[in-house]
């Protein structure tokens, strides 16, 4: 296994496209969607832009920026999401969760940035209220 290459081969495109897929249902339509370890593209945050309010992108690999309604900010991995309470309707974590040694004190706590109607899920398991 490869880590952090900086090359995706068609292989590593064709699979994210298809997790993508697995959990475009549960992306909220005009809603606040938090992808944690977005990528340096942001895809599925740009896949997904034009049915979102507001999209924000984590990541280690990227630089602060902002396109149209997606906000991207460079996150070390273990650093702490800084999220307003009840502010976001649904974080993915596409291909994530296997590359964090630890991650349940991390999102343990994460139910408070939710609003009301939340999603937190990766591509391998799904969990809604």
């Amino acid at each position: 296994m490869m880590k952090n290459s900086k090359n995706w081969n068609a292989l590593d495109k064709f699979l994210a496209r298809w997790r993508y897929q697995k959990v475009n249902f549960f992306v909220p339509k005009n809603g606040v969607v938090v992808d944690v370890g977005c990528g340096r593209e942001a895809a599925f945050l740009k896949q997904n832009h034009k049915k979102i309010q507001k999209g924000i992108g984590f990541d280690f690999r990227i630089q602060n920026a902002v396109f149209e309604n997606l906000e991207l900010f460079h996150h070390e991995k273990d650093a702490p999401l800084n999220l307003k309470k009840e502010s976001v309707d649904a974080v993915f974590l596409n291909a994530v969760l296997e590359h964090i040694p630890n991650p349940l004190p991390r999102f343990g706590g994460m139910q408070k940035q939710f609003k009301a109607q939340r999603h937190f899920g990766d591509d391998h398991a799904h969990a809604q209220k």
